[in-house]
């Protein structure tokens, strides 16, 4: 597709001033900003109580949730099929659910349309019909978006694996940095696959300054040292490895790289 994943980070944990609410009070100058929209400036406390309203009428709760919604209607406008997630989203909906639910994301480890949500509508069906022919073609060749805006700054590092890796070795390095698994404070991950009968490590950091790629890192080299015990295992009982033998980091991992912005940057 022409782009396949956007999410709009905030910089600050602090409240930026936005056309929302300013100083616990309602904008004046354009009241129908505050529509929809419950704003308690107290830090990290951002609630938005707007659960019904439609996608078209939807204002987010925060000035990163609004540039995300803006940057949707420009790629709605060209064509692009767009699913939101997080403060962008009316019901706040998190990625990993989107992706699972409205994307072949996780089948194929990248984003396609998984149907063609497209709402009939009764009164100008034989007037929107071309239309909507002509855009549902359209979207197939430009294929679908995620856009959204995390509550948090959020860091991207994947780790692409070779084809001598199986998806339960992957899983396994999955499960080493991930944190509900005892792994790196802050780190999700999950094990996709990739090109060429490979697999992927794909890891977000939520608390970069505490769980890092460095901290990755470390737990990669700490993965590979463990698969390669398991090969001795395996293999030096058949006299295929020597007890002392090492694959190299090589034999293991393809290639390893941060997406996107940083922390530092």
């Amino acid at each position: 597709g022409l782009v396949d994943h956007i999410s709009v980070m905030p910089l600050s944990n602090d409240i930026i001033e936005t056309g929302l609410v300013v100083n616990d009070k309602p904008n004046k100058e354009n009241p129908d900003v505050n529509a929809g929209a419950d704003v308690d400036l107290g830090k990290d406390n951002i609630t938005h109580t707007q659960t019904n309203s439609s996608s078209a009428t939807f204002i987010p709760p925060d000035v990163h949730g609004m540039v995300a919604r803006s940057i949707a209607n420009v790629l709605d406008q060209l064509g692009v099929k767009i699913e939101t997630y997080a403060s962008a989203d009316p019901d706040n909906t998190p990625l990993a659910i989107v992706r699972k639910q409205k994307t072949s994301f996780f089948k194929s480890g990248g984003l396609t349309a998984e149907n063609d949500n497209t709402e009939n509508d009764n009164e100008h069906a034989d007037k929107n019909e071309k239309h909507r022919k002509i855009t549902r073609e359209v979207q197939k060749n430009l294929g679908v978006c995620t856009v959204g805006s995390p509550p948090c700054f959020v860091e991207n590092y994947n780790v692409r694996l070779t084809k001598n890796i199986s998806k339960k070795q992957a899983m396994r390095l999955t499960k080493k940095v991930r944190e509900r698994d005892g792994g790196i404070v802050g780190v999700e991950a999950l094990t996709l696959p990739y090109s060429n009968d490979r697999y992927e490590t794909a890891c977000n950091l939520l608390r970069p300054g505490v769980g890092s790629a460095n901290d990755i890192e470390t737990v990669v080299e700490e993965w590979i040292d463990e698969e390669n015990a398991l090969l001795r295992d395996k293999n030096g009982n058949d006299g295929l490895m020597d007890v002392n033998s090492k694959l190299p980091r090589e034999y293991f991992v393809d290639d390893a790289y941060r997406v996107g912005t940083t922390v530092s940057q």
